[in-house]
């Protein structure tokens, strides 16, 4: 399986390789050389398993090296597992032509005090400040942006949308309580900022919500002469 590494802007994937001198490797590889976790087999069939960078195997940083990777596997679970809000937003929408059933199956999207309260203080994002349409299509522009970005909270003091001590539950766990940020950012200093919370089912809803788009708000009514 590939995988694009963004910040290298290189494919990191996995094979298996037979050297000329009877040594071999077996493991992630990336820019063709062995990076990441591996097993490599030396000419005297003594095993090297772990972490290897640039074709290396650092023996004293094993224990750093290990717990980096695994720190930056367990952030890609936790937000993959975040970003499927999106599509299982605009899935119920799809499924549901009518405004009224949209509306009644959303709700799952919403937090509410029975199924977040123990893990972060109220006040939640309504659905009622947007229409149905806004709310699909902002969803839909949060899920096909290149450009958002995804801040899977470490600590509760590390949220940006919302004061860290309403968020009660442990953080950078893949349990109930995990707070997951997205913002998106476009010309004219347009946003989306919006945070996520995951129940104990293992669902995703929103606790928070802002935006500066004109396009995704309701029209204002008039003023009454």
């Amino acid at each position: 399986m590939e995988k694009w590494n963004a910040a290298r802007k290189s494919i990191i994937y996995k094979g298996v390789i037979q050297f000329a001198d009877g040594s071999s490797y077996e493991g992630q590889w990336e820019n063709h050389k062995m990076q990441g976790k591996g097993t490599f087999t030396d000419t005297e069939k003594v095993v090297w398993d772990g972490i290897f960078i640039d074709n290396t195997f650092e023996t004293k940083n094993q224990k750093q090296l290990q717990f980096e990777i695994a720190t930056k596997e367990k952030l890609e679970r936790i937000s993959q597992s975040a970003l499927k809000f999106f599509d299982d937003f605009l899935e119920t929408c799809a499924n549901n032509s009518d405004k009224k059933g949209q509306g009644e199956k959303l709700h799952k999207f919403f937090a509410i005090n029975e199924n977040i309260a123990e893990f972060v203080d109220d006040p939640y994002v309504n659905i009622n400040i947007k229409p149905i349409e806004k709310w699909n299509e902002a969803m839909g522009l949060l899920k096909n942006s290149t450009n958002k970005k995804v801040n899977v909270l470490m600590t509760a003091s590390s949220s940006k949308n919302i004061d860290g001590r309403r968020i009660k539950a442990t953080q950078f766990v893949e349990t109930g309580g995990q707070v997951v940020e997205v913002d998106f950012e476009r010309q004219n200093n347009e946003k989306i900022n919006l945070s996520l919370c995951q129940t104990k089912d293992g669902r995703w809803v929103l606790i928070y919500y802002d935006d500066n788009i004109p396009d995704l708000n309701p029209p204002k009514a008039p003023n009454k002469k």
